[in-house]
């Protein structure tokens, strides 16, 4: 019948366009977590030691928070912010597998090619 139902529980105290608008938008900040967790291989622990896993999981959010830096700092701001607090850049995303082409191994450190 093409109906969307939507159950909500919240202690905002703000409109329903605005809760509605801004429980949509936490799904892009939802994609950025499972693109972390992906790209940067969170779900692997590396080692047997607290230490050294402590170690990974620090290096790849450094990696992923520098590669995110400096793409804000050499594009301009595209937009505004909205109702849905979606991100305001559209980043390039900087995984270790290039999924397009099957003649780079995963994990071989390739670069995606971004798309114009």
């Amino acid at each position: 019948m093409g109906l969307d139902i939507k159950a909500i529980v919240t202690n905002k105290r703000i409109g329903v366009n605005n809760l509605l608008a801004f429980h949509n938008g936490r799904g892009s900040q939802e994609g950025g977590f499972a693109e972390l967790k992906t790209d940067s291989h969170l779900s692997y622990v590396p080692t047997r030691t607290l230490a050294g896993n402590r170690i990974y999981l620090r290096s790849a959010l450094l990696a992923h928070n520098l590669s995110r830096e400096l793409q804000m700092q050499t594009t301009p701001m595209p937009r505004l912010t909205t109702a849905k607090r979606t991100s305001l850049w559209a980043f390039e995303r900087l995984d270790t597998r290039d999924a397009s082409s099957s003649s780079v191994p995963a994990g071989s450190h390739a670069r995606r090619a971004s798309s114009p």
